[in-house]
């Protein structure tokens, strides 16, 4: 899982990341939360942390049945 912090605060958990326009700048692809996954071109340093961890497995929505 990457996370991107951005300068202005936002935090941004990210699908994928290209170098490309190149020049300075980056292309971030946040998780789409509805919809189509929007880029965004930020300059280098507008960022303010990038971290890098494990993913958490998802957890399945609903009850579990007792056991038994």
């Amino acid at each position: 899982m990457v996370e991107v912090e951005l300068s202005d605060g936002a935090l941004l958990r990210l699908a994928s990341l290209s170098p490309e326009p190149g020049y300075g700048f980056i292309t971030l692809v946040p998780h789409p939360e509805d919809g189509e996954p929007q880029e965004l071109v930020v300059p280098l340093g507008a960022i303010r942390q990038l971290t890098l961890s494990r993913a958490e497995p998802q957890s399945p929505v609903g009850f579990s049945l007792p056991a038994g």
